[in-house]
């Protein structure tokens, strides 16, 4: 285990004291930045920070391009999502329904 240890999310802010908009800042043991959208749809952030913490486990993270993290973690989220939309369309559709309830809306 080389560099493991805690991956952190920071707010950073401007000169101003005004975080950035729209950017979240994951910080990983080595004092790595990985800057990622702080919005939800695009980043899942608890996922980043576990995803990470799992390429430092395995130091491995030294290895990693920032932005082909980032675009994976934006492909996992949107992945999930879409996996949400079907989930709520196949409960509507009744196809996940117990069979003896297939009849309600």
């Amino acid at each position: 285990m080389g560099s493991a240890g805690a991956v952190w999310l920071a707010n950073c802010i401007d000169e101003n004291g005004m975080p950035y908009a729209g950017s979240a800042t994951l910080i990983g043991p080595d004092e790595r930045l990985w800057v990622l959208s702080s919005n939800p749809s695009i980043h899942d952030l608890e996922l980043g920070v576990r995803l990470l913490e799992e390429a430092y486990e395995a130091d491995l993270a030294g290895l990693l391009d920032v932005d082909q993290f980032s675009q994976r973690l934006a492909d996992i989220t949107q992945r999930r999502d879409d996996d949400v939309r079907v989930f709520r369309r196949d409960l509507k559709g009744g196809s996940l329904r117990s069979r003896a309830h297939r009849h309600l809306p």
